[in-house]
């Protein structure tokens, strides 16, 4: 009996291969053969460049994460983790890299001290590196730049509460991506009011196009005084097209990927623009009014009645406008000064902002519901403002117009009877006594009536709940309103108690819609996080790398175990924002994990 050999199959080989790699695997690795390597892709950058700094570890596979030196001049802005083993002749080689994206602060010479790994008792050391920064060169569109930022305001030498315009704009003529703008004005200088969402526009400069987006923003300083108004810093992903590409692609947006032949790859950047000096000044002490109102700009004020002839009891409103370029939105209107005859009754105030012509305009409406109680005539006086106008340099005085009105007599006045004395009727009968009644009941005859009564135990605990109750109740009020109080004036304390809630939302939102593509999820999952993290310690959550947000949260108590976890978490949404895809059951476990961890962090708040 002849037997035919076994057909050699795909899947025979594979699994061959794969149990001769678990072999070489399992073969141990020498302590001399473990090493820790630092380099860099660039030791000279500018100050608007990124650089790549790795971490390799050779010789272990699953090694632990080296502790990084102090990096007080950069900032890590992300980081991840790659491994890789190699069989050459039979030799197993194996290494884990640590990469990590690093943003210069300064210019200047810098050494990135060694990183520390501990593995097995042993401590090992990587190189030291040295890296110079310098600073960027002149934005200069001759030079052809794909995108730069310009910052300025519109008057450096403003009177203290002047409305100045605080303009930011980033030219490209490349596509960007991921743009994360972070513009800092100093909270005991200057005062600020948005303008409204960025103006996008196009406008060519030495025969390039450029695409700009412009934000403004209106400051009022509040104290005079030479400052700086720090640099503005946008970071940014550029596309960067290789050489051999097309020079222009009809489709940029579609064929520029990775997918359709990695024609063009994203660049990060970080883009700082100059630092402008505000030389601000006080206002003159000569010429200024007794009751200024210390409001700066050119304004106007305005009184309207809504009846001028009523009647006594009736109601009419009168309306008091305020609008121009100042600071009016803190500003209160005093009490008209009317005579005695009315009653008056101050509305809350309407207040709105507008934009014309690069300019914040404000207007403030004040009501008054007046009461008048005689008839007659009467005039309303004229409602004074003072204000300083930088144009002209001095201080102003506007009055309203005197309102005439006439009041009627009331259609049904209202007649007050004065008390009649009552005078007893004479008796016939001198010594007669007539019992009216009976001022003091009941007249006790008998010992009994005076006997002790002792209270029972249900007389007790009414009694008790009475004194006690009302107390307790003022209490309890009292927190509540200082409660609300506190949650409306502390944006602090007002972004640590909403920020669960705000973030419970979004993820159940989240996790209801029909799945936004893998990278969309992983990044609006990291920005629920980042803003929950953000309200939470009342700071700028989605400026924060993994590593900083694990030390502020052991920086505020929270236990290290719960930091230890949102870093790692930190780390998950990162890598799936590069993975090639997820399944929709990995979405939602990542929602999970995600609001487990959020019931353990606000649980220790």
């Amino acid at each position: 009996m002849k037997i035919s050999p076994l057909p050699i199959t795909a899947n025979f080989l594979i699994t061959c291969l794969q149990l001769m790699l678990m072999a070489l695997l399992e073969t141990p690795v020498n302590a001399e053969d473990i090493g820790l390597t630092a380099r860099v892709d660039n030791n000279e950058i500018s100050l608007g460049d990124t650089l790549h700094l790795s971490l390799t570890v050779k010789g272990v596979l699953n090694a632990p994460e080296p502790n990084l030196p102090p990096l007080s001049d950069f900032r890590i802005r992300s980081s991840s983790t790659a491994s890789s083993t190699q069989i050459i002749n039979g030799q197993r080689t194996v290494s884990v890299t640590y990469n990590y994206q690093l943003v210069p602060l300064k210019a200047g010479s810098f050494t990135i001290d060694p990183a520390i790994l501990e593995l097995a008792g042993v401590t090992y050391q990587s190189n030291p590196v040295l890296i110079v920064v310098s600073e960027p060169g002149a934005h200069s569109p001759a030079k052809k730049s794909p995108a730069y930022i310009e910052a300025f305001v519109s008057n450096a030498n403003p009177y203290v509460n002047e409305q100045l315009i605080y303009t930011f704009r980033l030219y490209r003529r490349v596509q960007a991506r991921n743009l994360d703008l972070s513009i800092s004005f100093e909270d005991g200088i200057f005062r600020k009011e948005d303008m409204g969402d960025a103006k996008i526009f196009s406008r060519t400069i030495n025969g390039i196009q450029y695409q700009i987006h412009e934000l403004t923003t209106a400051l009022y300083p509040i104290r005079s005084g030479d400052v700086e108004i720090s640099p503005a810093t946008l970071e940014i992903d550029l596309l960067a097209k290789s050489p051999n590409s097309p020079r222009q692609s009809p489709f940029p947006q579609i064929f520029d990927n990775r997918f359709f032949g990695s024609r063009a790859n994203w660049l990060h950047k970080t883009l700082r623009s100059q630092p402008l000096a505000v030389s601000i000044r006080p206002l003159p002490k000569a010429g200024k009014p007794v009751k200024f109102s210390n409001i700066v700009g050119d304004l106007d004020i305005s009184a309207t009645i809504g009846k001028k002839e009523l009647k006594a009891g009736d109601t009419t409103t009168l309306t008091v406008t305020l609008n121009g370029s100042g600071a009016l939105k803190g500003y209160l209107l005093p009490l008209p000064k009317l005579s005695d005859g009315f009653k008056i009754y101050p509305d809350k105030p309407e207040f709105k902002l507008s934009v014309q012509q690069n300019t914040l305009m404000g207007e403030k409406i004040f009501k008054f519901a007046l009461v008048p109680l005689k008839p007659g005539h009467k005039i309303l006086p004229s409602i004074t403002l003072s204000y300083f106008d930088p144009a002209r340099n001095k201080y102003l005085i506007k009055k309203t117009t005197p309102i005439s009105l006439t009041i009627e007599p009331a259609e049904f006045p209202e007649n007050l009877n004065s008390a009649e004395n009552f005078k007893p009727k004479k008796s016939n009968t001198k010594n007669s006594i007539e019992t009216t009644g009976e001022d003091i009941l009941p007249i006790h005859t008998r010992l009994s009536d005076f006997e002790e009564v002792s209270a029972n135990g249900s007389d007790v605990i009414l009694l008790t709940g009475r004194l006690v109750a009302p107390p307790v109740l003022f209490l309890l009020f009292t927190v509540y309103i200082r409660f609300n109080q506190k949650l409306k004036h502390d944006k602090a304390f007002a972004r640590n108690r909403k920020a669960f809630k705000i973030a419970r939302q979004k993820l159940k939102k989240l996790s209801s819609s029909s799945g936004p593509p893998p990278r969309d999820f992983a990044k609006k999952l990291s920005d629920i996080f980042r803003e929950y993290v953000g309200n939470k310690l009342n700071i700028q959550g989605k400026a924060l790398t993994s590593f900083e947000v694990e030390q502020k949260l052991i920086d505020q108590d929270y236990p290290k175990e719960q930091a230890e976890q949102t870093r790692v978490l930190w780390g998950k949404y990162e890598s799936l924002q590069y993975a090639p895809t997820t399944d929709s059951k990995n979405n939602l476990d990542m929602i999970d994990e995600s609001l487990r961890l959020l019931n353990q962090l606000e649980k220790k708040s």
